[in-house]
């Protein structure tokens, strides 16, 4: 998230979004939304891994997959013991069979959604 080149090979859009850099690391957030078309040719995606900052608090939102909720996400997520955390989030059965996900973030009323510091699909072992 935040970098041109692969913004452009995901078919970045979005509404009300900034992007930045803290500690080396390119994020986006939103007050609206933002989305990106991952591929997934070979159907093996399991879940989708989000990198998240510990510093940023008190933001509520979903991520949704091909239109179906995959979570309602309140940061931060647990108790992070690390300065940027993963979580990872199964993808329902619908979503594993499809070729192309269109991932959307979007912030709940009067929120923001993310800083979002990594996204990548993780495969089948």
């Amino acid at each position: 998230p935040g970098e041109q080149q692969p913004e452009v090979e995901h078919d970045f859009k979005g509404e009300g979004t900034r992007a930045g850099v803290n500690n080396g690391h390119h994020w986006r957030d939103a007050t609206g939304w933002f989305e990106y078309q991952l591929s997934n040719p070979e159907q093996k995606a399991v879940a989708l891994r989000v990198r998240y900052f510990i510093g940023d608090v008190d933001r509520h939102f979903s991520i949704n997959l091909n239109g179906e909720q995959l979570a309602a996400v309140s940061l931060p997520v647990g108790k992070p013991t690390d300065e940027f955390y993963t979580i990872d989030y199964p993808l329902t059965e619908a979503m594993k069979k499809s070729k192309t996900l269109t991932l959307r973030f979007a912030a709940d009323k009067d929120s923001v959604a993310g800083g979002i510091y990594g996204i990548r699909l993780i495969n089948a072992q």
